[in-house]
């Protein structure tokens, strides 16, 4: 059973995923993300020439719900091209689950290896970082840490960078939130420093 918290996009009616999402559970996830307080599923699907992808609590847990609802509140604020936005957010089945439009791409993480192939030169690394650099500021205009800034969360498409899952953002005004042992980068700085590096830009 679908239960709607919000519609924030037109191109996906309530009507509409009444009759998407059941069959879409019946298929295995795409892939599934895991996190010290909760896991989660998710499935790519194909709607009216659009590509989305429904992100879905592993557990039935109020904890669990919980932990993606705060994502949700950081999704639903956000307003920028490169950065994934919220489409729809609500219970399907007693799950949490939220629709964002799919990202096409590498992650950054895969293609580091053959960096030369999706970012051919410097100049091309250099308007990646820039583009980065400007997320991230972006995000903090809106009193927003991602938090979790590193090559698995970073998508490259036609060269450009789109940043994605705000599973452990924060606000900037909030008490330190809990950071896992084995989070990779809770200090949005020095991640982008990290990133400078992998991409290779000189200082």
């Amino acid at each position: 059973m679908i239960k709607p918290q919000s519609s924030v996009a037109a191109e996906l009616t309530e009507v509409q995923l009444q009759k998407l999402l059941p069959e879409l559970l019946k298929t295995q996830p795409f892939h599934s993300k895991n996190g010290s307080q909760m896991q989660s599923l998710v499935w790519k699907f194909h709607h009216l020439g659009q590509d989305y992808a429904l992100k879905l609590s592993k557990a039935k847990s109020q904890q669990a719900a919980k932990f993606l609802y705060r994502e949700h509140e950081f999704l639903a604020v956000i307003d920028h091209p490169q950065i994934a936005r919220l489409v729809w957010h609500g219970m399907v089945n007693q799950h949490y689950g939220l629709i964002t439009p799919w990202l096409p791409g590498v992650l950054l993480h895969d293609a580091h290896h053959q960096l030369a192939q999706f970012l051919p030169n410097h100049q091309a690394r250099l308007h990646c970082f820039l583009n980065i650099k400007a997320m991230v500021e972006y995000l903090h205009q809106q009193h927003i840490y991602h938090r979790d800034l590193w090559a698995k969360n970073i998508i490259i498409h036609q060269a450009t960078p789109y940043l994605f899952d705000f599973g452990w953002a924060a606000w900037a005004n909030e008490p330190t939130p809990f950071t896992p042992p084995q989070m990779r980068a809770p200090d949005d700085v020095k991640a982008l420093a990290v990133l400078r590096q992998q991409l290779g830009i000189e200082n």
